[in-house]
């Protein structure tokens, strides 16, 4: 049986509060993700988008409304919710790759055998490109690759929500349209739920099955399915159709 991998929002409230005063970040906010989807989630800078991924990785707790993962309330952080950001050092320096790889496992999934950890720890190498990198540290590595291992690192738990906060937009086109194509794939073949926070419409309408449109204003979201098939051109007159659609709800 397939696992429910859904995300269910719920007239959620949750509001900063400060020394000197507070801020409404989501007020009456709901959010429904089909579980096995891919979900960009755009709109200006200081609307909630981040704020968004901790609550739904349970980093922060709502004021106020229900927030499930699956058919149930999970409050706290868990293995079955990663986060994946947009720095480069996210990887213990001193371990190699596959080191990174390993150290999750033998501290979460105590249980199994060190070749399951191993077997498992190739698989995400391998799934990642990164098969002949395993021996390599940190410090060998490129921008790109980097942000491999780190995606490599948080799928090897096999979760079942990916939460990414603009992982790629410190990396130069040619790289980020190589991890945007991996993205996808590990979407499919994972069969996980990903959240995905951008800046950038086109890549919104580049990944998402999805695209939410949050304001900032107090407003409700404003969803955007996306019927675009794979792979996808962002050239086509649909396409074109689709970006200036999102662009009008910003």
């Amino acid at each position: 049986m397939s696992r429910n991998r859904s995300i269910s929002i719920n007239h959620l409230d949750f509001t900063y509060t400060y020394d000197s005063g507070s801020r409404v970040v989501f007020k009456d906010f709901s959010l429904q993700v089909n579980s096995g989807s891919f979900c960009c989630i755009t709109g200006p800078s200081g609307c909630g988008k981040s704020t968004l991924l901790k609550l739904i990785g349970g980093f922060a707790q709502p004021d106020a409304g229900t927030l499930l993962i699956g058919d149930t309330t999970r409050p706290d952080p868990g293995r079955d919710r990663i986060m994946i950001f947009q720095e480069f050092d996210q990887l213990f320096p001193w371990m190699t790759v596959t080191g990174n790889l390993l150290f999750p496992l033998r501290h979460l999934m105590r249980g199994s055998s060190s070749r399951d950890h191993r077997d498992r720890a190739e698989r995400y190498l391998n799934l990642t490109g990164l098969a002949d990198s395993g021996s390599l540290y940190p410090y060998q590595l490129s921008g790109g690759m980097k942000q491999r291992a780190a995606i490599a690192r948080a799928l090897v738990l096999e979760p079942d929500i990916l939460l990414m906060d603009e992982p790629f937009g410190s990396l130069d086109q040619t790289m980020r349209r190589e991890l945007q194509n991996l993205v996808i794939r590990i979407s499919r073949e994972t069969g996980s739920t990903i959240i995905f926070v951008t800046h950038d419409i086109t890549e919104a309408v580049y990944l998402a099955d999805t695209v939410v449109v949050l304001s900032g204003k107090g407003e409700p979201a404003s969803s955007v399915s996306n019927p675009l098939a794979h792979p996808r051109s962002l050239h086509s007159p649909e396409a074109a159709n689709l970006i200036a659609k999102i662009i009008s709800l910003n």
